[in-house]
């Protein structure tokens, strides 16, 4: 049964044995996971991954078609206040969200200072 369990490990994460593992119920086994992160990687590594991923690669992409759609809605608003002012908001409110995105990185090194003080020891 412990020849199963192991080939089903395998599929998904890579594991590597120490010890005895003739089948004999596997005592004397261990498991060692590594970290899909890499080598070193925190859960501070992940964040950082993440909003790094979503500020300079996919948010260019969506602000971008925001200020097109924006553009669009100015250039089919033939003259309609209402219409032109929900274009001009869309394209106001699409510039402070992306602002507010690029400003993420940032504000993340300011929280951690905060929070658990200067890196610097100052």
């Amino acid at each position: 049964m412990f020849w199963l369990t192991e080939k089903i490990l395998k599929l998904f994460i890579n594991i590597s044995y120490a010890g005895n593992t003739t089948g004999n119920g596997g005592s004397g086994t261990t498991i060692t996971i590594t970290n899909p992160l890499g080598a070193g990687a925190t859960i501070e590594t992940l964040l950082d991954r993440i909003i790094d991923f979503f500020a300079y690669r996919i948010g260019p992409i969506i602000a971008v078609g925001f200020i097109v759609y924006s553009a669009f809605q100015m250039i089919t608003s033939a003259g309609d206040e209402k219409k032109f002012a929900s274009a001009k908001a869309t394209l106001y409110y699409t510039l402070i969200g992306y602002g507010i995105l690029l400003l993420a990185d940032g504000l993340v090194f300011v929280i951690k200072d905060v929070l658990l003080g200067s890196p610097s020891g100052g």
